[in-house]
């Protein structure tokens, strides 16, 4: 699995085209203008703690350049939050964590036991998710875990 950055609805159509005729797919998703952030919550089964929202920068050069890292590093301001979420964009993405923890203990009878990390992002829509792992972020826990 693997993401492709394309510059113009013409590249997409080239590229795609290609993917078809070797024998492979693709996916297309519908691009999200925004600020991405991190939310990471400790889960026992029955309730969840959350931990402060944190930004990672996953380019590897100055300037958001150069290609995608696993991370380069984080931050968190010491209000546990970041200078463009509103309480109002935390506490969706806190309702979001939650209501995934309700949805897989109703669905598989367990509560899940771990850490939920989930990626979003704040659009002129509200609050998206992006992803979810069950780990924690990595360079983003030695952030919330100093905290």
């Amino acid at each position: 699995m693997s993401g492709d950055h394309l510059h113009s609805h013409d590249d997409a159509k080239i590229y795609c085209k290609e993917l078809v005729e070797k024998g492979g797919f693709f996916v297309l998703e519908e691009k999200l203008i925004g600020q991405e952030f991190s939310l990471m919550s400790f889960c026992d089964g029955e309730t969840l703690k959350h931990m402060p929202a944190v930004q990672d920068h996953k380019r590897a050069y100055e300037g958001d350049t150069g290609p995608n890292t696993g991370g380069m590093g984080t931050y968190s301001d010491g209000d546990h939050s970041l200078p463009f979420l509103t309480k109002h964009d935390v506490n969706q993405a806190h309702e979001i964590n939650t209501a995934t923890a309700k949805a897989l203990k109703n669905k598989f009878g367990d509560g899940y036991r771990g850490v939920l990390y989930g990626g979003f992002i704040t659009t002129a829509d509200g609050v998206k998710l992006i992803e979810y792992n069950a780990r924690f972020g990595d360079p983003e826990a030695i952030n919330v875990l100093s905290f």
